[in-house]
């Protein structure tokens, strides 16, 4: 930089960050990749799901996730629309993130068995699976010879597995919905999910949820957007970048952007 440039900096401080702004802010908005990612999830409340509460009746892309990309759209210039977001089967929704082009996945755990397969931006937030069982039960849940329900190809089923529950004792679904039913109905007697979004499954079909909870836990990780392997390293580090400013922004009630984020879904 010549001294002119430094001796200009200095004088005008206010305009010299303006100015450095645009120079790392321009090239990214003018990114025809990041402005034409694909988003795939899955109903996986409350992290990301459909909503059809709508006066209209239409469905409607919400979750934290769903935030998160909002509040990165400007910044980042996504070009995101949540109606956009396709909502397939977990199995679906995996298998078209690692074999297409320009997907983003989310809600992701991050894994062992998943590091090679995608490029990871976040983390957003912890994620916790376990066994969720009815708290109701007269008799407690025998693990040894317990059904096991699952989604399809999901986490869930991969640690139940790991967890010494053979493949005979597992019940896949393709979705959180259908495995709520079942365990209400004594037709599983335990299901491989995450408490958060099996609790939301369970008061949709206005069950009492004090009447479940997880007997045990069997992961603890992080959340994430996973990214097709071909979708450049420059924009995942842009995600990262502002992920990592949603963390650092603090908003006029003390917390940062991305907490307040997250407690929308959790009051």
């Amino acid at each position: 930089m010549t001294s002119v440039m430094l001796s200009w900096f200095g004088r005008f401080p206010t305009a010299a960050l303006a100015l450095a702004s645009s120079f790392f802010i321009q090239p990214l908005r003018a990114d025809d990749v990041i402005s034409q990612l694909q988003y795939v999830s899955e109903d996986f409340p409350p992290y990301n799901f459909r909503d059809s509460s709508s006066p209209d009746g239409r469905e409607i892309a919400r979750g934290i996730f769903i935030d998160v990309l909002e509040a990165l759209d400007k910044p980042l210039g996504l070009n995101f629309d949540p109606a956009n977001v396709r909502f397939f089967p977990w199995a679906r929704a995996y298998a078209d993130a690692l074999n297409g082009t320009r997907q983003v996945l989310f809600a992701t755990a991050r894994v062992p068995s998943r590091e090679k397969r995608f490029k990871w931006a976040g983390p957003v937030m912890p994620i916790q699976i376990g066994l969720i069982a009815r708290r109701d039960d007269a008799t407690p849940v025998d693990l040894t010879s317990a059904i096991v329900g699952v989604i399809r190809n999901d986490i869930g089923e991969e640690l139940a597995l790991k967890s010494g529950f053979s493949r005979d004792h597992l019940y896949r679904q393709s979705n959180g919905n259908s495995l709520a039913l079942m365990l209400a109905a004594g037709r599983i007697d335990l299901w491989a999910y995450n408490e958060a979004a099996a609790l939301w499954y369970i008061n949709r079909n206005d069950l009492n949820t004090a009447h479940y909870g997880m007997v045990r836990e069997l992961l603890k990780t992080q959340a994430y957007f996973a990214f097709s392997p071909d979708v450049p390293d420059r924009v995942v580090n842009a995600f990262q970048e502002g992920i990592d400013a949603l963390k650092q922004t603090v908003e006029k009630n003390g917390r940062t952007k991305m907490e307040n984020i997250i407690q929308r879904y959790y009051q």
